[in-house]
C-alpha cells in the first residue's frame, strides 16, 4: 500500500483513478477475509471452546457459560454469506453483545478471586 500511495501522489488523473480502484479491491478483499476467519471463525470457536469448556468443568457459572456460547453463535454469523445465507444480525449487535460477556466473566472473575 505505500506503494501505490506513493505512486498516486505523482499521477496523472487516469492511473489515480486505476490505481484508487485496485486500493479499494485489496481493501475489501483483505478486510473481507479477516472478518470470515478472525471474527466468523476464530473468535467464536475460541469462544465457543471456552465456553462449553466452563460448562462442562465448572469453569463459569452457567449462565455466562450460556451467555457466551450465544456470544459464539453470533459471532459466526459473518460466516453465513460464504454458505449462501443471509445475515440478520448487525456485526455492532454482536460485537456489542461480546463485550458485554466479556465484561461480566471480568467481573466474576475480579470477585470471585477476592472471594477465594
Amino acid at each position: 500500500m505505500p506503494a501505490l500511495a506513493t505512486t498516486h501522489a505523482s499521477a496523472d488523473v487516469t492511473t489515480r483513478v486505476q490505481i484508487e480502484q485496485l486500493f479499494s479491491a485489496l481493501t475489501n478483499y483483505g478486510g473481507g477475509i479477516g472478518e470470515l476467519l478472525g471474527v466468523g471463525l476464530f473468535m467464536a470457536l475460541a469462544v465457543g471452546t471456552l465456553s462449553v469448556g466452563a460448562l462442562r468443568h465448572g469453569g463459569l457459572p452457567r449462565a455466562l457459560a450460556l451467555g457466551g456460547m450465544a456470544c459464539a453463535a453470533l459471532l459466526a454469523t459473518p460466516l453465513l454469506p460464504a454458505l449462501r445465507m443471509p445475515v440478520a444480525v448487525p456485526m455492532a449487535t454482536v460485537v456489542t453483545l461480546l463485550t458485554v460477556w466479556m465484561g461480566a466473566c471480568g467481573v466474576w472473575l475480579l470477585r470471585h478471586r477476592r472471594a477465594g
